[in-house]
C-alpha cells in the first residue's frame, strides 16, 4: 500500500474520508473499537486500545453526528492495553469473524469496560448503585449453542460459519475458540454430511439457510436444520443421515421459506431420534430442545441462578415472568420450597416448563401469556416476582402492573444494562429500592453483559 502523507493537526475539518492522521487512543467503547478524540470528533478505530499511538486512516466520517471511524494504517507505539487478538478468524487478525470484538484487550481493561457499561446506564437513569462486581468464567469454550449460517463455494465447497459484522459476507468459524468443544466437533461432522449428500444451499429453491447446533455436557448434541421450504418431506434422508453420525442424538428440520434475517419463524416440522436432551444447570435438571431459548453460558448460568436462588430464601410464592423453560424460577423455588408460577409467550418453552418442573418436583403453574397485552390474573400474590424479559425491557403493561402490585422484591435479570436501568427508574420512583446488583460475564469477549437486580419494597 502506497504510504500517504500524515496530517497531525486537531483541525476538526481535516478528518474527511480518506485522511491519514496520528492519533492516540484515549479509551474502548464496548463495542471494542478504541476511541480517539480530535476536538470534539470521536473517532473509533479497529483493533486498537488506550495507550496506542497509532496513524488511522478515515473510512468514514458521519455527516449527521461529530463521529468518524477509521483503520489502523501504522502503529507508532502499542500501549499496554492491547494485546493481539486470540483468534485467526477475528477480524483484529485479518479474517472476517466480528464475533469477540474484546478479545485484543487486557483482563484488567476489561473488565473496567464493562463494569463502566453498566454504571453509565445506571447513572444516566439516576439509579444509586450497590456495590457492583463483575463475574467472570470460563472465557473459552463456554457457548452452548450455536446458530451458523450454511454457505457453498466452488472452492471450500459447503462451510459453515456466520456473517461478518454489518455485511452478508460469509466468515469462516472453523477454529472458532468460544463455541464448545463438542459443538466444533459436530460442526465438522455435518459440514461433512452436507458435503457428501450434495445438499442444496439457499439462496437456491429448497436450500438450506442455517444449522443450529446445541451442545450438553455429556457430549451430546442435537441438531436443528433450517431450510428454505414449506416442506420437510425431502430433507428427511438428510436429518436421519446426520442422526448415524456420532455425537448427534436428535435433528429437526424447521421450515422458513420467508426471506430476511430471521432464523425461525415457526416450529419444527419434523424430528427423529430425541426431542430433548437433559442438561443440570447447579439444583435443577432442565429439558432443552435444539431450539430452545437458554443462557449460553453454563458456569455463569449456575452462578447466577444461585445468587438470585438466595435472594428468595423466605419467599412462599414466587412468579417467573418471561419464565422461557423454568430454569431461574425452578430453582428459586425448589431453594425456598416456595409455590412457582412462571409464563412466557413461546408454547414450546412453557411446554418444557411443566415437564421441567415435573421432573424436579417442583409445584409450579404454568401460562402461555404474551406479557404486552395481558398479564396473569388468577394467581396468589408473590413474596418474590422474577422477571427476565428480552433485550427490549419489561413490557410497558407488564411494569404498570407490577407497580400496583407492589411485591415484596422484584428480581430482575437483564441482557441490556440500559433498559435494566430504565425500568428500575420507574420501580424506584413507584416506592423500590436497589438493594443489590451483580454483573455477569455471560458472554466473554463481547459487550454483552447480564445484570441481575434486586429491589424491594421501602
Amino acid at each position: 500500500m502506497k504510504k500517504k502523507s500524515k496530517q497531525t493537526t486537531d483541525n476538526p475539518f481535516l478528518v474527511k474520508n480518506g485522511a491519514v492522521l496520528d492519533m492516540t487512543i484515549e479509551d474502548v467503547a464496548p463495542n471494542g473499537h478504541g476511541v480517539a478524540r480530535l476536538n470534539d470528533i470521536s473517532v473509533f478505530v479497529s483493533d486498537t486500545a488506550t495507550g496506542d499511538q497509532v496513524t488511522v486512516r478515515i473510512d468514514h466520517r458521519s455527516k449527521h453526528t461529530d463521529h468518524a471511524w477509521g483503520r489502523v494504517f501504522e502503529v507508532i507505539q502499542r500501549g499496554t492495553a492491547w494485546k493481539k487478538h486470540f483468534c485467526q478468524e477475528a477480524i483484529q487478525q485479518h479474517g472476517r469473524c466480528g464475533g469477540c470484538p474484546l478479545g485484543h484487550v487486557s483482563r484488567d481493561v476489561y473488565r473496567e469496560i464493562k463494569l463502566r457499561y453498566v454504571a453509565d446506564a445506571l447513572n444516566a437513569a439516576r439509579l444509586a448503585q450497590p456495590a457492583l462486581s463483575l463475574h467472570i468464567e470460563s472465557p473459552k469454550h463456554y457457548r452452548n449453542k450455536s446458530n451458523f449460517v450454511v454457505h457453498y463455494s466452488p472452492k471450500n465447497g459447503i462451510q459453515l460459519g456466520s456473517f461478518a459484522p454489518r455485511t452478508h459476507h460469509f466468515a469462516s468459524m472453523d477454529r472458532c475458540q468460544i463455541n464448545t468443544k463438542i459443538i466444533s466437533t459436530a460442526q465438522r461432522i455435518v459440514t461433512e454430511v452436507l458435503n457428501e449428500a450434495g445438499t442444496t444451499i439457499y439462496p437456491k429453491p429448497d436450500g438450506v439457510r442455517y444449522v443450529t447446533i446445541k451442545s450438553f455436557e455429556s457430549g451430546a448434541v442435537l441438531v436443528d436444520i433450517v431450510v428454505h421450504s414449506d416442506s420437510a418431506d425431502q430433507f428427511v434422508d438428510l436429518a436421519n443421515g446426520l442422526l448415524a453420525q456420532k455425537f448427534i442424538q436428535g435433528v429437526s428440520i424447521t421450515c422458513n421459506p420467508i426471506d430476511g434475517n430471521q432464523i425461525r419463524t415457526q416450529a419444527p416440522a419434523y424430528h427423529c431420534g430425541k426431542n430433548t436432551l437433559t442438561e443440570t444447570i447447579g439444583d435443577v435438571s432442565l429439558r432443552m430442545r435444539a431450539s430452545t431459548f437458554f443462557q449460553l453460558n453454563n458456569d455463569v448460568a449456575r452462578t447466577m441462578y444461585h445468587q438470585a436462588a438466595m435472594w428468595c430464601a423466605d419467599a412462599k410464592s414466587i412468579w417467573d415472568l418471561y419464565c422461557g423453560i423454568g430454569g431461574l424460577g425452578l430453582t428459586a423455588s425448589k431453594h425456598a420450597n416456595a409455590r412457582l408460577f412462571g409464563c412466557d409467550e413461546v408454547t414450546s418453552s412453557i411446554d418444557l416448563a411443566r415437564r421441567n418442573a415435573e421432573d424436579n418436583q417442583v409445584n409450579g403453574t404454568f401460562a402461555v401469556t404474551d406479557l404486552s397485552t395481558a398479564f396473569p390474573t388468577q394467581w396468589p400474590t408473590a413474596d418474590v416476582v422474577l422477571v427476565n424479559p428480552p433485550r427490549k425491557g419489561i413490557d410497558t403493561h407488564t411494569l404498570e402492573r407490577l407497580c400496583q402490585l407492589q411485591p415484596k422484591q422484584i428480581i430482575y435479570v437483564s441482557c441490556n444494562p440500559t433498559t435494566f436501568a430504565s425500568d428500575g427508574r420507574l420501580l424506584c420512583d413507584a416506592g423500590y429500592t436497589l438493594h443489590n446488583t451483580q454483573a455477569y460475564d455471560m458472554l466473554p469477549y463481547t459487550s454483552h453483559v447480564e445484570l441481575l437486580g434486586r429491589f424491594m419494597k421501602h
